[in-house]
């Protein structure tokens, strides 16, 4: 018997002896479209102030055939939440203006295509940001507030033609839509919609992961030659949209700024370019302007999501055993807290 089969059937035997155990008991085992019909919250997003919570909240549409979030929000004391959107396509990635004025969303409400809107938190309609032809895929806003980077492939119009006259079709390893980085200002954009500014061109970087620098005057970003899995392996980090700041063999993470702006921690395989899918990666750390790679020195042998870089250490996320826990790590030292 293979392994994967032995472990299969032991799923299924604990899975069905609860189920079996609770219908002794008298008690309603639920049906699949009750588990699906279950409401659930996600992506809670704390206002600047630390006053006030937002979050998603999930629910069936079954008219629709699809999952819908919606906005809401409460006082982190306790107040009774209110919900801030209703409209039948949903919103997704909420986050705060650093101001704590607006909470920015996607959704695909107008054309089908994902674009950016404001949404007032002290009541409001919801402003149009972009008007993006292809649609926002991430986005963040800038530390001032007056600026909003977002990824987004460019519009293609021979694509175009060619699917509208013989039909959508993909041609596999071939056919890219490569990600690029663009910004809109916002004062121009509450007034109306934008298209954005392109930060980055070409078919050489398939953008990802980004943030702002925290004087918001420049954005370090991961980007890989191509934008599909095969590619993963040659993900580098660049700052200001054409400088590459590591190039090194292997894959490097997504890059998070010092305090001061001098530096970027990132998640890399330090130069490995074998079996870097089952590899553990190690953090590093590497000038803004470019140079050595500088290893975290630590013991830590766990994959780590890097959350923020404060004054205090470099904050992660990782897995010990099946837990996660959040942890705190001495750049200096590689000394580490859970």
């Amino acid at each position: 018997m293979s392994r994967l089969l032995a472990c299969t059937l032991l799923a299924s035997g604990l899975l069905a002896a609860p189920g079996a155990l609770l219908a002794q008991r008298g008690t309603h085992v639920p049906t699949i479209d009750e588990l699906l019909a279950l409401r659930s919250v996600g992506s809670p997003q704390l206002s600047p102030d630390g006053r006030r919570i937002a979050w998603l909240e999930t629910r069936t549409d079954w008219g629709r055939d699809q999952f819908t979030s919606q906005l809401w929000l409460a006082d982190s004391a306790g107040a009774v939440p209110r919900q801030l959107t209703r409209h039948e396509q949903g919103v997704s990635q909420p986050l705060w203006s650093p101001d704590g004025k607006w909470i920015a969303v996607t959704s695909t409400r107008v054309g089908g295509k994902a674009q950016l809107f404001a949404i007032p938190v002290d009541g409001g309609e919801a402003v149009q940001l972009t008007n993006h032809p292809v649609g926002v895929i991430g986005f963040r806003w800038s530390p001032t507030g007056d600026r909003i980077a977002f990824t987004a492939t460019a519009a293609d119009p021979e694509r175009t033609r060619r699917d509208s006259t013989y039909g959508a079709f993909e041609v596999v390893r071939r056919d890219y839509a490569w990600p690029q980085l663009w910004t809109i200002e916002l004062a121009p954009a509450l007034a109306a919609p934008q298209g954005g500014t392109m930060r980055t061109r070409g078919t050489q970087r398939a953008v990802g992961g980004f943030e702002w620098s925290p004087d918001g005057t420049r954005i370090a970003f991961a980007a890989t030659r191509a934008p599909d899995l095969a590619f993963a392996e040659t993900s580098d980090l660049f700052v200001d949209s054409v400088r590459a700041v590591v190039t090194q063999p292997g894959p490097e993470g997504t890059p998070t700024w010092s305090p001061d702006g001098t530096r970027l921690v990132f998640a890399s395989a330090m130069g490995a370019t074998e079996r870097n899918y089952a590899r553990t990666l190690r953090l590093a750390t590497v000038s803004a302007e470019g140079g050595a790679v500088t290893p975290v020195p630590t013991t830590f042998d766990e994959q780590a999501s890097v959350i923020g870089w404060t004054t205090a250490g470099i904050w992660f996320a990782a897995l010990e055993r099946t837990a996660s826990h959040l942890f705190r790590v001495d750049p200096a030292s590689g000394a580490v807290t859970r």
